[in-house]
């Protein structure tokens, strides 16, 4: 079956909430409910960031004049409570065989930067799990996917919050209904990168408590558990496994796809990702001032504080010349659980900027590809590309390098 054949296969399956018949039994995509424990850290929807007068009277001038960002962007600007409770209540799904016993095995996928849906990614769960048999969950990340209001997918609201910024911002480039939700919250406030990652990183380890407590029917309590990261998945995945928090990753494998690079050396300038602005002013935060951002936030100061192990391999992962010494030798720690693989002609995470972070890793650790049809970073894998075949060929070649490493 060609790539283009599954892609849909696969998206009809979820869409009627029907079985994947296969040759030797049937899948589905159960959906599961997910609580986060850590609501708090994203607490401060009901107050901007910034402690500085005049930059509050500008946010808040902006927001009375600008009704669509007000409305979808920062709702709880003129609210005293958190609108946005998906981010904490949310849905989360795990590709497993139909009548089958609790996966003794699994894989967890965590996706990449501003993605509202999981399409491309069922192919992806559906290779693994066909080649590995272990079953996969798909985890999205803080205000990501399921986590996301729907109003931040919506192109005729989310057109006008992009046409607001480009009133705003001259010069701006890449600005699309399909960025302008995240590029809007990134560029009044940066801060929310680092929450919303901190967050994720403790709902994967609840997420994984909660598996070893025999919370979960489908998984097994003593279930291996390994891990796929694509682009930002990647990055949160590195975290999480250079942290290890309470030692939970020690026997876990970690597959970094298309990133992985540290902050300073990523590109996600796209009209699929991030604007231009956004972009600016989010290395501008992270990469140079960020101690002294921090230390006049007073609730950064304190997050920083409590989460010390976190915030720093946090700051080793910003900048190439910043921390070398700590993030190489994390990184060579991880020999024959990690493995990274990208592209040659990816623009947001460039091999220069992979070859740079993981070079104290073996090379026979890092694979680069180049396909033989036109790709981009957010579809490596096109389905609606008129090289159908080329793709399909592609797609397995791939993934067979990928369950080579995770089977």
């Amino acid at each position: 079956m060609s790539y283009k054949d599954d892609y849909y296969r696969l998206l009809n399956s979820l869409t009627n909430n029907i079985p994947i018949i296969e040759d030797d039994g049937e899948l589905k995509f159960y959906e599961k409910t997910f609580s986060s424990d850590k609501a708090e850290i994203n607490h401060y929807e009901v107050n901007p960031f910034s402690s500085d007068y005049l930059t509050n009277m500008l946010f808040n001038y902006y927001l009375n004049n600008n009704s669509y960002s007000k409305k979808y962007i920062f709702p709880s600007s003129d609210e005293k409570l958190n609108p946005f409770e998906c981010n904490n209540i949310f849905p989360y799904k795990i590709l497993h065989p139909v009548n089958s016993k609790p996966a003794k095995e699994i894989i967890i996928l965590l996706h990449g930067l501003n993605e509202r849906d999981w399409n491309k990614y069922y192919t992806w769960a559906h290779k693994l799990q066909k080649q590995t048999k272990k079953s996969i969950v798909l985890f999205p990340l803080s205000f990501h996917m399921e986590r996301a209001p729907k109003e931040w997918g919506e192109s005729r609201a989310m057109f006008q919050v992009s046409k607001e910024r480009t009133n705003l911002i001259p010069n701006l480039n890449y600005s699309s209904y399909a960025n302008a939700a995240l590029s809007t919250r990134l560029n009044f406030e940066p801060e929310r990168f680092f929450l919303s990652g901190i967050q994720s990183f403790f709902d994967v380890i609840q997420l994984i408590e909660e598996i070893q407590a025999g919370k979960n029917e489908l998984i097994d309590k003593n279930a291996t558990i390994d891990f796929v990261g694509y682009s930002a998945g990647a990055f949160l995945g590195e975290l999480l496994f250079m942290v290890n928090h309470k030692n939970i990753f020690s026997n876990s494998r970690l597959l970094l796809l298309c990133g992985g690079s540290v902050l300073e050396e990523t590109y996600p300038v796209s009209k699929a990702i991030l604007d231009s602005e956004s972009v600016n002013v989010l290395k501008e935060y992270y990469m140079k001032d960020f101690e002294k951002n921090i230390a006049k936030n007073e609730y950064l100061s304190y997050l920083f504080s409590k989460y010390e192990d976190i915030g720093i391999i946090f700051k080793a992962m910003l900048s190439n010349n910043k921390m070398q010494t700590l993030r190489n030798s994390l990184i060579k720690g991880l020999n024959n659980r990690l493995f990274v693989m990208a592209l040659e002609k990816d623009n947001v995470f460039r091999v220069k900027g992979i070859k740079e972070t993981f070079k104290s890793l073996d090379d026979r650790l890092i694979k680069f590809f180049d396909f033989d049809y036109n790709y981009t970073h957010e579809k490596p894998f096109p389905e609606k590309s008129i090289e159908s075949e080329k793709v399909t060929i592609g797609f397995n070649k791939f993934f067979d390098l990928a369950v080579d490493f995770l089977r």
